[in-house]
């Protein structure tokens, strides 16, 4: 038997968090949002489902993609590429 998923879970238990969360399902602690700010990759689940680093992409970088990589300039929330 399979449960409806409830709190961005995934799993036949809803034991694990959802592509693009990050945390532990089975706690109080929950899935959260990964926070990436635009930029996590969506090949790999934008972050890290234990930590929330996220994978960044968009020549962004840093735990949560908000910084322009070396050589580069700007605010990574407006990169249009």
């Amino acid at each position: 038997m399979t449960l409806p998923l409830i709190d961005n879970t995934d799993g036949n238990f809803c034991q694990l968090c959802m592509p693009g969360y990050f945390g532990n399902a089975t706690t109080s602690e929950g899935c959260k949002p990964c926070q990436c700010n635009g930029h996590g990759d969506p090949s790999k689940n934008l972050c890290n489902v234990s930590t929330g680093q996220c994978f960044c992409m968009d020549f962004t970088l840093g735990p949560h993609c908000s910084m322009c990589e070396p050589g580069l300039q700007g605010d990574p929330k407006y990169v249009v590429l």
